[in-house]
This record gives structure tokens, sequence and C-alpha cells, in this order.
């Protein structure tokens, strides 16, 4: 009897080491393919990228997985014990494997010859998560069970559960509860009520079939079922229970921090690009970095807004236009590109690429170069004002030809209404936008000034050395055009525009930051009296009718205009915000006839402006900053030289000190309006 006793436990301690060495075999065999132990106890899992405005209004996020980690200290102990008792009751109790509920899944998956229960605790279901794949397989499910065996080993409780609800997906590409809690209810994971707390446990199972915002009857149901079970488990008591299967669903309308509509798309695809050029993909879509535009949410969607309604109205006229000359009439639709600019920082407020991002990727704000028409005119003015022209000398608006203008054919430039004005003052000649008379002073002074003087306001791109540049042949970006006006409006100082104040890893590395630099590249004296120039273009030139629109601020700009009207510009500026705007097809092709950069841009500039000096409490009296050294005189305007008692058109005009008119005109001595006639 002894002997067979001794047999019997000699049977028993080698059959336990027998499978503890065989358990201990699978085990290490299975835990080769397993992560190491660091990237175990360090494993980081994706952060969102948040992107915030200039007045830290979050307005985008770059993700893979939507996830802002969060401690159990802020989820709510309704969330923990939701999550606990529908999934791993014995959470607390285990050692990462709950053999009871294993035992209990295995016989009811053979009494119903199908996987219909599984037994993976919280420990397993976050190994899983975070190391492997969802395949049902045998060697996944001790890949698992060896992974929920280490992080037992190395993690408390609290923080495996803590791991595990930062780690559960929602659907929608959500990851977390805070993160799903902010996506459903609008709310921190600490405020929820029972309802959606069950509601949060509910949806794991399968997140597209249980998304309240998809299919919100069975997602009812599956809450009221979680509901149920803490019931019957007494987390909740009775009354707690009926109120909570009564309480609604979060709809459709209640999405967290999400919009309907997301404005500024060409804006962050700009974002995107810079950051992954430096950093590189992953940096921007798992580090969890803060980035600080230069935007200001509301201007970009006040533009956004704008261009959109304005160019259905447009479209018409394009349409119509097009219907005898073109089959496919019907289908075409303008594209417009905004871009606004703070003046005195170079911050990028606004950013409008076209009219529908996901149609179209283009930025044509940035990427595409079009013919700038009369936008490149001030650019030969400020040449001409350099050279000691002044916007009271008097100009030829003649017609003539040109036997060669530099590329070595004959050229015939022609007036926009093909009138000739005969002598008129070099203001009149950029405020009325007449290219004669721009095309003779550009002879005069010669097209290289002008192409250094378009490089050190700004511009990048060649430009050819011919005489056509008078009426902006050359082909240029909204972006490159803006800021060299921004050179301009900060009267010869040259300032960069950038979209990105600061990007920032943490809350404490700063990684990027926006440098505010700025080089004086022209005497100021001279490009205020350009400035000075560009503003009759409000007052009697081009851009008369901006008043019409509701815009009263004092600004300076131009029109843009080319042959055959295929684009159309304006870019204009007050002291405080320019804007600049372009109006086209993809396709060049003419839109309509007297399709001007009056037109089509500057009613988009106009309304733009008027909301932007709203937002910003910009009085209509603020007036651009005169320097020292500028003085005014009275001229006769068809001489030029200083205004004699008879003279018939006088006008106060600019100049430099020590440059202005000595002669008095000399063509009026006497003067009688009722001869009309000198005597």
């Amino acid at each position: 009897m002894i002997l067979s006793l001794k047999k019997w436990i000699s049977f028993l301690l080698l059959s336990s080491i027998l499978i503890f060495l065989i358990f201990a075999s699978i085990l290490f065999y299975f835990s080769r393919d397993l992560p190491p132990l660091e990237l175990v106890y360090f494993y980081k899992p994706a952060r969102v990228t948040h992107v915030y405005d200039r007045e830290n209004k979050l307005v985008y996020e770059f993700f893979t997985e939507k996830r802002e980690p969060t401690s159990l200290d802020s989820i709510s102990p309704r969330i923990q014990k939701a999550f606990i008792t529908l999934e791993d009751k014995r959470f607390y109790s285990h050692f990462g494997i709950d053999f009871i509920r294993l035992i209990k899944a295995f016989f009811i998956n053979i009494k119903e010859k199908s996987y219909v229960q599984g037994a993976s605790t919280i420990t397993q279901q976050l190994a899983r998560n975070m190391f492997l794949t969802f395949e049902k397989t045998i060697d996944r499910k001790i890949k698992e069970i060896v992974l929920a065996l280490i992080l037992e080993k190395n993690f408390t409780k609290n923080e495996i559960l803590e791991k595990y609800l930062n780690q559960i997906y929602f659907g929608d590409g959500i990851y977390g509860v805070k993160a799903a809690c902010k996506y459903f209810f609008g709310k921190l994971p600490n405020d929820v009520t029972w309802a959606e707390a069950a509601l949060l446990a509910a949806i794991p199972k399968n997140a597209n079939v249980y998304s309240p915002i998809k299919n919100p009857e069975l997602s009812k149901k599956r809450r009221d079922f979680v509901l149920e079970i803490l019931y019957k488990n007494g987390v909740i008591d009775k009354e707690t229970y009926l109120n909570s299967i009564s309480e609604p669903l979060p709809d459709k309308k209640v999405k967290g921090d999400r919009k309907s509509k997301q404005i500024g798309r060409y804006y962050f695809e700009e974002v995107r690009k810079h950051i992954n050029s430096l950093y590189g993909e992953d940096f921007l879509y798992k580090e969890g970095v803060n980035v600080k535009l230069a935007m200001d949410v509301r201007l970009q969607e006040i533009a956004e807004n704008i261009i959109d309604s304005l160019l259905n109205d447009f479209d018409k006229r394009v349409r119509n236009y097009h219907k005898k000359r073109y089959k496919k009439a019907d289908s075409l639709k303008l594209e417009a590109a905004l871009i606004a600019v703070d003046v005195e920082t170079g911050d990028v407020l606004a950013l409008v690429g076209g009219r529908n991002f996901l149609k179209s990727q283009f930025n044509r704000a940035i990427q595409a170069k079009r013919q700038v028409g009369s936008a490149f005119k001030p650019f030969i003015y400020l040449a001409a004002i350099h050279s000691g022209i002044f916007p009271g000398d008097p100009i030829e608006d003649l017609p003539y030809v040109i036997e060669d203008d530099g590329s070595g054919k004959p050229w015939k430039p022609r007036n926009f209404d093909d009138q000739f004005l005969g002598f008129i003052t070099v203001r009149d000649g950029l405020a009325l936008s007449r290219n004669l008379a721009t095309v003779n002073i550009l002879e005069r002074i010669g097209p290289g000034s002008v192409i250094e003087f378009a490089h050190r306001l700004g511009i990048k791109d060649h430009i050819p050395p011919f005489l056509s540049i008078a009426l902006g042949s050359t082909s240029l970006s909204l972006w490159e055009m803006c800021e060299s006006y921004l050179t301009i409006a900060n009267l010869g100082k040259r300032k960069k525009m950038h979209i990105i104040k600061e990007i920032k890893l943490g809350e404490d590395l700063v990684l990027e930051s926006s440098e505010y630099r700025e080089e004086r590249v022209f005497d100021e004296r001279e490009v205020y009296i350009l400035v000075d120039m560009m503003k009759s273009t409000f007052t009697y030139g081009t851009a008369v009718y901006t008043r019409d629109y509701g815009f009263r601020g004092i600004s300076a700009g131009k029109t843009g205009t080319t042959d055959n009207y295929t684009d159309s510009w304006f870019i204009g500026f007050t002291p405080k915000i320019l804007c600049g705007v372009w109006v086209g097809l993809d396709t060049v092709m003419t839109l309509f006839d007297k399709a001007t950069g009056a037109v089509l841009a500057l009613p988009i500039w106009a309304n733009f402006m008027k909301k932007a000096n709203e937002i910003f409490m910009i009085p209509d009296t603020l007036d651009f900053k005169k320097p020292h050294g500028i003085i005014y005189r009275t001229i006769c305007t068809e001489t030029g030289k200083l205004a004699g008692k008879f003279c018939p058109k006088k006008r106060d005009e600019i100049y430099i000190e020590g440059k202005e008119p000595k002669k008095e005109c000399d063509k009026h001595l006497k003067y009688s309006p009722f001869l009309k006639k000198k005597i």
C-alpha cells in the first residue's frame, strides 16, 4: 500500500514536471516572436497631432489613431466598472488568465459547435491590442496568454486598466475613452452618466455595428444589455437602471469637437507637407505634436464662404458665354485662390487653394502659376519712381508699334478699352491701368531695372526681359505676388510670409518657431509714393466700385486682367491686412467678355476685407504712416510743373523732398475760360 502510494506520488510529481516542462517549452517557443520586455514596458501608442490657430483654438488634427491618453484618475469609476463588469469580472483577482471563464467558454463553444464566447481577460485584450492581430488562431491565442503573463508581472492592475482604457477602439479612427467621450458626448471621461459609460463599454465588441451614429437601434440594444448586466451584478440599482435605459443616445449633431464642414483643408495640407518634409510622416501621425498656425480660423471660414457664394453666381456667366462655343459648357466651374496676410508680421491669416479640396488637392494659391496681367504694373511704377519719374509727371497714352520688344518680334500693345487718353499723369497711368502709358514708362527705364526690383520685392521666378511684362505676360503664383506686395505694404521692408508659428513636442520642447525678420530693400519714401498712387485705384481707378460692396477702409491695390480674359486678379492692402485673390478656370481659356479683375476678383476681396476689418475692429480712417521727407506740391496735371494761376487742371501731388518740381507751368500763362485758349 505504501509502495503504491509512493508510486502514485512519484507519478504525480513526474507528471507535474512534465506538464510544467511542456508548458514552459510552449511559452518559450512562442515568446521568441514577441516584443522584448523593454518595448512592452515603454510602449507608446500613436498620438494625435493637434493644430491650433493663432488664438489657440483647436482647428485640425492629424492622426491614424485618434487617441488622447489620460490617467486612470481622470476616468470616471462608472466607465471602469462598466468595462470590468462586462469584460472581466475577476480582473483584480486573476493573474492575467481567468481559468474559470476559460473552462466555461470551452464547454459552451463545444456545445454550440462554434466560437460563440471568448474568455480573454482585460490583460489579454490589452496584449492583443498592443502587439498582436485579431486573427482567431491557436498561435495568436498562445502569444496573447504569454504577453498577458508578462504584463501582469511587470505592471499593477491599475496600470493595466489605464493602458487598456486608453487603447480600446471605438470606430472612425477613435481610440481610448477620452477621445471617445469627446467624440460621442462632447465631454471628458470623468463627467459621463451611467448610460454613457454603458454605451462606451458596448461599442468595442464591434465598433462599426454598435456605433450610435451609424446604427442607433443596434447601439441602444447593446447599451441596454450592458446596463442590464450592471444591474444584475449589483453595480447599479433599479432606479438608475430604469433611468439609464430611457436616456437618449447621442445623435449626429453631437460629435464632440467635430465640424460638419471641415474648413482650411488647403491650409492644413501645406502644414502636413512641411512637417513631413522636415520630420517624417511617423512624427506627424504618431508623436502627438502641437502645432500653432498663423491662421485666424474666423477669417479662413469667411474666405471660403465668400468664394463659394460668389463663384456660384459667376459660374452662370461663364456657362452662358460658352454655351454656343463649347459642348461641355455646363460642366465649367470657376476656381479661386485667396491669401490673407497680417502686414506687420507676415502671418498668413487665411489661405484658400480652390473650391473643394476633396475634388482637387491642387493648391492654386501656391502651386498654380498664371499670367498676372496688370497686377504686375506696381513693380514697373516703383522702378520709375526710383529713376526720378513722379506721379504728377505727364506720360503718353497713345498708339504705337514696337518693332522689337526684346523677343525679336514686332509688338503692338493695346489698352483694355482700345481707347487712347493722350497725355495723362503717371498716377492716372497706374490708377486707370493704362497699358500704353505703362509700356511708355517701361521703355524709358528698361525691363532690366524692373526685373531687379521685382526680385528685390520677393519674386523668385524668372522674368523675361521683354516690354510685354508691362501687360503682365509673366506667369507667377499668388503666393509670390502677395509676398512681393507685402514688401510694398511695409514701405520697402521685406518680410517672409509663414503659415506655422510654432511646432512643439510635448509641453516644453519647441522644435520650430517663426522668426519675424525684416530687411529693408527700398527707400521707404519711394515705396510710400507708390502706395499713395495705388490708393488712387480705389478713389477713381479700376477698383472704384469697392465701396459698393461695403468696404470703406483706406487701402491700396491693383487689379489684374490678362489677354483674352483668362485670369482675374486683385491684390490690395490696408495698413493691417493684405489680401490677394485670383479667379479663373484650371484650363486656360476665356472666362467671358470683359471678365476683368474688377468684375471677378475684386468683389471677393472687398467682401472679405469688410469682414476682416470688422473682426479686427480696424477703423476705416486708419491710414498708412507717412515717412519723413515727403512733401506735396500743387501742380498742373498737363505739364507736371508747379501750377500757375491760369492752369485749368490742378492737383496736389506727392514728392520726395528736394525732387519736387521747381519751375512754374509756362503753358497756361494766361487763360480765358470763355475763349478756352491761351491769350
